[in-house]
């Protein structure tokens, strides 16, 4: 394996040699033009073969020569700030990129001040947002009038990731879309792959399995289609990752063991220690505790081997969910702490958010009130800084659980609402199930009439049915069926469990739910109740697919 990757890269710097000969001859026979397209040559050949040395000496030699035009000098300022960014020096890069935009509004060039623009909002992403996103949107406007389909798919795509680092996922689908059209249009296979998944992603994290799952599948098709081994394991391990929130534990195993082989066989080593702590996560999930521990070490030695501090940060967070439910909450606090500790020392505020996050639930569960406020507020600020809407309802929401587990109802109906607001304005269908739930369950203790606590768990299941296969809509539905039975709705406790035998997936903990749910619905019929169930029974068939209406009757037969 080794011989080959010496003669490419001897090839490539003979290649890049040569332009660069014929380059200096061009230019002193007066040919500038053609010697710096030759010399551009060069640099994509020697960027291309990670030559980035080299490459960077070049580019001063160029920007050095007083023959080259503002035009050429704003393609080497470019240029510059690319192989910078890759050698890791942002700061320096940026300069050059503000350079290659003076350079080229002073010359008028529209191509290169596109160009510049995103190259710019590539390199302070992550960094400053909002300026990465102006920036990606003034690409993005060069782009439709210049009507260049490969950059307008480009700066949707960069849009669709900002938006959706944010929580802001109805924009950010709308830039995927978007982009999507565009790759189409040019016929950009792997531009679609990649869209393709991060459009899964979207919808994975709303809970909209079915949806995702077709676009995983889309994007897997693709990536087999290009022998692209990278896109393969990513897609196998985010189809893994639906399996496993089904509950079908098997299928989630061999996905994530298929995309862990390939991992292995590429040298990719983050995706590697990332399938380590999913299989972790799995075994957690099945109550093998000592397996998951195993796991999530595993995970953690490749992080620490590669440097990847991000990474650490999130496995001691699993470690520390796995001591909690261990009952261990000394060690559990301790890996609470040190994702902590790593996520603010790398500069990680979503992380940080996340570990505060997990601290302030492991506080409320041990009645630590004012800690649980303390920091889910410190979450909710940085959420807020962020512009992360999707965290900052998330943690809305728990603040009004530790609100009402005070005593303050006020406050927690409040929290509660602000929440709710949020996730409407995202569109997260279990986010505004699970609100509706706590108002729910708050006006209950409220001692508020049956008739209004019906009307928010009504609410509560109808967004729950449109999620209908993820786990925590399959969760809210069950307790809308108990309080229902509680306070003695009977068209509602038929409907929440035609719904639950409504869900598809798989594994004991799905049986025993069917079950359940068989036994009620017979036995409300049993009490006269058949026109309740019949009506259940009608409104969950109208929104299945045929196959799901098939199964579904296959069990109420039973």
């Amino acid at each position: 394996m080794t011989l080959p990757s010496q003669q490419n890269h001897f090839h490539d710097s003979t290649r890049a040699q040569q332009l660069q000969e014929a380059a200096y001859h061009l230019k002193n026979t007066g040919h500038f033009s053609e010697a710096d397209e030759h010399l551009q040559e060069a640099i994509k050949i020697l960027f291309s073969a990670n030559q980035l040395a080299e490459a960077s000496t070049l580019i001063r030699d160029q920007l050095s020569a007083p023959w080259i035009s503002v035009a050429q000098r704003s393609h080497w300022h470019r240029y510059m700030g690319t192989v910078l960014h890759f050698m890791g020096d942002d700061q320096t890069a940026t300069q050059h990129y503000h350079q290659a935009l003076s350079l080229a509004q002073d010359a008028g060039d529209q191509t290169s001040l596109m160009n510049a623009y995103q190259s710019l909002g590539c390199v302070i992403q992550g960094q400053d947002d909002e300026n990465a996103k102006t920036s990606f949107e003034h690409s993005l406007a060069i782009a439709r009038e210049l009507d260049d389909h490969a950059m307008i798919a480009t700066n949707c795509y960069q849009l669709g990731l900002l938006f959706q680092g944010q929580g802001d996922y109805n924009t950010a689908k709308k830039f995927y879309v978007d982009s999507l059209s565009a790759r189409k249009s040019i016929g950009d296979q792997k531009g679609l792959g990649a869209t393709y998944h991060q459009l899964g992603i979207i919808y994975h994290v709303q809970g909209d399995y079915r949806t995702a799952q077709r676009l995983y599948d889309q994007s897997l098709v693709i990536s087999n289609r290009l022998d692209d081994a990278s896109g393969v394991a990513a897609s196998l391990g985010q189809l893994g990752s639906i399996a496993q929130e089904q509950g079908d534990y098997t299928r989630a195993r061999k996905l994530y063991e298929a995309s862990l082989d390939i991992s292995k066989r590429l040298g990719n080593q983050a995706h590697t220690a990332a399938l380590h702590q999913n299989l972790g996560n799995l075994a957690f999930l099945q109550g093998d505790h000592e397996s998951a521990r195993s796991l999530y070490e595993d995970s953690l030695a490749i992080k620490e081997k590669i440097g990847d501090r991000s990474g650490l940060a999130s496995t001691y967070h699993q470690m520390g969910a796995l001591a909690y439910d261990s009952g261990d909450y000394a060690t559990a606090r301790s890996h609470y702490e040190r994702a902590l500790a790593i996520s603010q020392s790398v500069g990680s505020p979503t992380s940080t958010a996340s570990a505060l996050h997990e601290l302030a639930m492991l506080a409320q569960d041990q009645g630590d009130y004012e800690e649980a406020q303390s920091r889910y507020a410190q979450s909710l600020s940085i959420f807020e800084e962020l512009g992360d809407r999707s965290g900052m309802a998330t943690s809305s929401l728990q603040l009004g659980i530790v609100a009402k587990d005070a005593g303050n109802d006020q406050l927690a109906r409040s929290r509660y609402e602000q929440a709710l607001a949020i996730y409407e304005g995202l569109g997260d269908h279990i986010g505004m199930a699970l609100a509706y739930h706590h108002l729910a369950v708050l006006a209950q203790l409220c001692g508020e009439a049956p008739q209004a606590i019906s009307v928010l768990l009504d609410k509560a299941l109808d967004h729950a049915a449109l999620v209908s296969t993820a786990t925590k809509a399959g969760q809210v539905m069950s307790s809308v069926a108990d309080r229902s039975a509680e306070i003695g709705c009977i068209p509602l406790l038929a409907r929440s469990h035609a719904w639950l035998l409504g869900r598809t997936g798989s594994g004991e903990e799905m049986r025993r739910a069917i079950d359940t749910s068989l036994l009620m619905l017979q036995r409300l019929r049993a009490d006269g109740y058949t026109n309740d169930v019949e009506a259940a029974v009608d409104s969950v068939l109208s929104r299945l697919s045929p196959a799901e209406a098939e199964r579904f009757q296959d069990l109420l037969s039973r």
